[in-house]
């Protein structure tokens, strides 16, 4: 079992928004005698920038905090028995002051993220739509050339999704930032 109180301090931003974000669906859901259930991939509804990637290694997490609460893998459902939801409520209401505070504390560097992650995302579309017919893997490639080192520190996999629909080309602009040490980029 992992502290809760600890485990908000040691969480990065995306954790902690997550965090938030299922606290705040968590308290909707309706309240059953028998078992409360949730649905993890409803959180994608909250916050379009979220991949599957991102919910399952929550959902984890949070079977790891609350070891009362049970999780359907296949389905994504967290199961909690009633009593026990209302104990997770409460804890997370006890902290829900810290978890704003933190995330108050780092708002301005996230919101700069998600800048930088849009306008990527944007480039990317444009490069991958305008790419000629046959191209577009090469492009894409010459995309993660282009942009490694801003890639590196942002979810490529998400860029990728928002720009395109397609989760799988994480991966090929993944191949082009393992090109740039090899490539001497030339403004024309």
């Amino acid at each position: 079992m992992i502290d809760f109180n600890d485990y908000i301090l040691k969480s990065n931003i995306k954790n902690l928004k997550m965090l938030k974000l299922f606290y705040y669906k968590l308290k909707e859901v309706e309240y059953d005698p028998i078992s409360v259930e949730f649905q993890m991939y409803s959180l994608k509804k909250e916050d379009i920038l979220l991949i599957n990637d991102d919910i399952i290694k929550i959902s984890k997490e949070i079977i790891k905090i609350f070891p009362q609460t049970s999780l359907d893998e296949k389905e994504m459902i967290l199961r909690v028995l009633p009593n026990d939801y209302k104990k997770i409520l409460e804890l997370f209401e006890n902290n829900e002051k810290l978890i704003n505070e933190l995330l108050a504390n780092n708002n301005n560097d996230l919101n700069n993220q998600e800048d930088k992650i849009i306008e990527l995302a944007s480039i990317l579309k444009e490069t991958y739509n305008n790419a000629p017919k046959g191209y577009q893997m090469t492009y894409v490639h010459l995309f993660g050339i282009r942009y490694s080192e801003e890639l590196k520190s942002l979810p490529v996999k998400r860029i990728a999704i928002m720009a395109t629909g397609k989760e799988n080309l994480w991966v090929e602009i993944g191949k082009g930032m393992k090109l740039h040490k090899y490539v001497k980029i030339i403004d024309s």
